[in-house]
């Protein structure tokens, strides 16, 4: 791709025309709401925050017409399973795996999604990517989930509407202020090894102004030497209406945290801490221009510092090779119109990032990584048949530029049964460290994106009485996948890899106020060069969850998962599931206040279950804690 940087003008030329020779072909189909006895069915199973979203197209679209395999997770659902960060709470969603560096609540962690590399997962808090340039991963144990109001995931390849988003996407959503008055939380408990997590949140709304403000505190000494974390943040969010039809908004967000990463004594005789801070601001205007036309547009600047640490174990003594300082500066801004009219929904939109990253173990001491990209897609419904046509052109100063086409499509085979399939093609940015990093290797800058082409089709129905089946198929072509060279020393595009296999998921309509849900996800992944199977992939995952609530003072939920890896180092134990315990009973209740005492016990049978024994997980722990609300 970098050698067609001499042809930008075509190759950007070829992207538009593609743009409007799509746009012209499409026949004008009346464009269909989502009627009141699909919504009625699908409110059987689902809460009404989740019959919307936003991130298969970047515009709110009904999930019923929505071809890529998505779930997604509400505020109430993270105060049902008592998360404490953003990890957790993906830890718990079929097709999702989370790889734990440390057993302590806000410990390092990283996602994998239908077996893809954690590096291919990108990760979003309000449209804005947060991954980190060095290795393009993202903090997810870093990110509290008091704020949060709801997380959508895009199961596969995201390129044609987010760009760099080979593996999936996780779309944090942040609270806003009340549509009135005053009203706030205050959270806290505390737990084995002197956990503790502190929140308070409150929101105020008076006239054309109102204001979101959420502070906390997680603190452990942590399960496993070496793992203690103390985490800190503030969150805050502005709203003011301009006008009758444009509003603003302002966010600004700090993260500040100390973490143990463990001791390393069984492999590398050192331990390592990290010490981190995230600095994050966006300030968005939305407007309705016309009764059919909304503009969207939002500027962000980040920073993300990294500081970690490397002591010797048998002398105390630094070490400098696995020691450094990252900081990240990033800006950048996003600007899109959705049109609506009978025919169609179109959303015509640009991104642009700015980013530059400080460290040692980069060549130069410095490197820098600006993108910028401009997207179309449209949903069009013909009766019970919506279909999904999108297209994105990314250019990269450091990597070349990619078009990025895709089309989807489902269909109400009845009134009760959805059948949904995509076809993608997608791609991943090498990070920093893969084309500069100088601290265990070689540079290179000749490094291309990684590319996938992708095809999943799927089907869910709530035929069966009282129960809902989800069932998908995938398969993920890669090539130009990132590897060492034989040597070792230097990273290279030269790997073709196949993932492919299924998920499949239940949910029961509740029976004397209990459901059960459960799921499971099936990967293989070979390399197309070797036919090896590629190892250190979550193969198997299965999930099962009982959830009572007597939607008057009591509920509870008991949940297990089981993840098997398919490593054969020696390291790894796969022996149990690992269940957890929440109860919570409501003291007090009057109008918007409500305070309520809970008890959740983790890993209820003390069971066993890591990739890597330096980072095995924590035995069985407990916490207790009140919850208030106004």
């Amino acid at each position: 791709m970098k050698g067609l940087r001499g042809n930008f003008p075509a190759r950007a030329a070829q992207a538009v025309f593609i743009i409007l020779v799509l746009y012209v072909m499409l026949p004008a189909f009346a464009f269909a709401e989502q009627s009141e006895e699909e919504k009625n069915f699908l409110l059987m199973y689902f809460k009404e925050e989740e019959l919307e979203v936003v991130s298969s197209t970047r515009s709110l679209k009904f999930i019923s017409r929505v071809a890529e395999n998505m779930t997604v997770v509400t505020a109430q659902d993270i105060e049902r399973m008592n998360a404490h960060s953003l990890a957790e709470v993906l830890n718990t969603l079929n097709g999702v795996q989370i790889w734990f560096i440390g057993s302590a609540p806000g410990n390092e962690a990283f996602a994998f999604i239908q077996g893809s590399d954690q590096r291919h997962v990108t990760l979003f808090i309000d449209g804005v990517v947060q991954n980190n340039l060095s290795s393009n991963q993202a903090q997810l144990g870093l990110i509290p989930v008091q704020y949060i109001e709801k997380i959508e995931i895009v199961k596969g390849p995201a390129s044609s509407v987010w760009g760099s988003a080979l593996g999936g996407v996780i779309n944090v959503i942040t609270k806003s202020p009340f549509d009135t008055g005053i009203h706030g939380a205050a959270y806290a408990s505390y737990g084995s090894n002197n956990t503790e997590d502190m929140r308070a949140e409150l929101s105020a709304k008076a006239g054309d102004a109102g204001i979101y403000l959420n502070v906390g505190q997680i603190h452990s000494n942590g399960f496993i030497n070496g793992t203690s974390v103390t985490n800190n943040n503030l969150y805050s969010k502005m709203v003011y209406n301009l006008a009758s039809h444009t509003d603003i908004s302002l966010s600004l967000s700090y993260i500040g945290a100390k973490r143990g990463n463990g001791d390393f004594s069984e492999l590398f005789n050192e331990k390592i801490k990290d010490r981190d801070e995230l600095y994050f601001g966006t300030l968005a205007i939305n407007s309705r221009l016309t009764s059919n036309l909304t503009l969207d547009i939002s500027g962000n600047a980040q920073r993300n510092r990294k500081v970690r640490v490397a002591n010797d174990l048998t002398d105390g003594e630094f070490i400098p090779g696995d020691s450094g300082v990252f900081d990240d500066r990033r800006y950048g801004g996003s600007a899109k119109l959705i049109w609506k009219s009978k025919n169609n929904t179109v959303v015509l939109g640009t991104d642009y990032n700015n980013g530059r990253e400080k460290s040692d173990n980069l060549l130069g001491g410095k490197q820098n990584l600006t993108r910028w990209a401009v997207f179309v897609n449209d949903t069009i419904t013909i009766g019970d048949l919506a279909i999904t046509p999108g297209i994105r052109y990314e250019d990269t100063n450091q990597n070349g530029d990619f078009i990025s086409p895709s089309i989807g499509g489902t269909y109400f085979l009845t009134k009760k049964t959805i059948l949904r399939a995509t076809v993608a093609r997608g791609f991943n940015i090498p990070a920093l460290g893969d084309t500069f990093g100088t601290g265990s290797g070689s540079p290179n800058p000749n490094l291309e994106v990684e590319k996938v082409m992708s095809y999943q089709v799927g089907a869910e129905s709530g035929e069966l009485k009282y129960v809902w089946v989800k069932v998908s198929i995938f398969r993920h072509d890669l090539k130009d996948v990132l590897e060492n060279d034989p040597t070792g020393t230097m990273t290279i595009n030269s790997g073709r890899q196949r993932r492919q296999g299924f998920e499949t998921e239940i949910r029961t309509m509740p029976v004397y106020n209990t459901a059960l849900s459960a799921g499971t996800t099936y990967v293989y992944a070979k390399n197309r060069d070797t036919n090896e199977i590629i190892k250190g992939i979550p193969q198997y995952t299965y999930d099962v969850a009982l959830n009572y609530d007597d939607k008057k003072s009591f509920r509870a939920q008991l949940k297990g998962r089981y993840v098997w890896w398919n490593d054969d180092s020696g390291l790894s134990k796969y022996s149990d599931f690992i269940f957890d315990l929440n109860m919570a009973k409501t003291l007090y209740k009057h109008d918007y206040q409500r305070l309520e005492t809970f008890l959740t016990v983790h890993n209820l049978f003390d069971g066993s279950q890591y990739l890597l024994s330096p980072y095995r997980n924590a035995g069985r722990w407990a916490e207790v804690g009140l919850n208030y609300k106004f």
